[in-house]
């Protein structure tokens, strides 16, 4: 019975281990796209003193845009005591717009709530405004 006992809690000391180790590798790969933004953005600056900065526009799913930017600034999250939140609109909202630029804004806006928050939510969305004009 003693030897079963000892393969149990290798068994579970691994699996610890390793889902420890999925959790630091999301870290990384996370990290590594907030680190590579970074650098794009810095390039970016130097396109428009230049004025050669270019617009790329494509159809983005909001919704889906705005979860993925949710995920990756719950890293840049300090404390427990704060919580980060997107509110999504109850239908999808597909747009033409410039993906990198509009991930910019947001980014920079939760950024600065998360470096001003120190407890509490922090909770961002949208919500669709249909204009007729006649």
């Amino acid at each position: 019975m003693g030897s079963l006992s000892f393969i149990f809690l290798l068994a579970l000391f691994f699996f610890y281990h390793i889902h420890n180790l999925n959790i630091i590798k999301s870290i990384i790969e996370n990290n590594n796209t907030l680190l590579l933004q970074l650098i794009s953005d810095i390039l970016d600056l130097s396109k428009i003193e230049a004025g050669t900065l270019d617009f790329n526009y494509s159809n983005v799913e909001i919704n889906d845009l705005m979860s993925d930017l949710e995920n990756n600034c719950q890293l840049k999250l300090k404390s427990d005591k704060v919580k980060l939140e997107f509110i999504a609109p109850e239908q999808p909202c597909c747009a033409y717009i410039e993906k990198n630029r509009l991930s910019q804004l947001i980014i920079n806006f939760v950024t600065n709530a998360i470096k001003f928050t120190t407890e509490g939510s922090i909770r961002f969305g949208f919500y669709i405004l249909v204009y007729i004009t006649l």
